[in-house]
């Protein structure tokens, strides 16, 4: 069992998003501007790499994140 009241949390996690769609080029541009702006605006460096092409997109994320818990009770079984 696992009581808490009130704490910090810290980790991190890395991923792939992946899209697979036809994409006109009008649509691939869009894509592109909204993921550099991503990729410029989140902290920490968090989007590594990202790829649009006709067929659909994929984005490579990597980094900390963070938080605060509040109030909760977990209980586990070992099988």
């Amino acid at each position: 069992m696992d009581w808490w009241i009130f704490g910090p949390n810290y980790g991190s996690a890395n991923g792939t998003l992946s899209l697979a769609t036809a994409l006109t080029q009008s649509e691939q541009d869009d894509l592109k501007t909204e993921l550099e702006k991503i990729k410029n605006d989140v902290p920490f460096n968090v989007v590594k790499s990202y790829s649009v092409s006709a067929t659909g997109a994929s984005i490579v994320a990597k980094g900390p994140w963070g938080g605060i818990r509040a109030g909760g009770i977990t209980l586990g079984f070992k099988f």
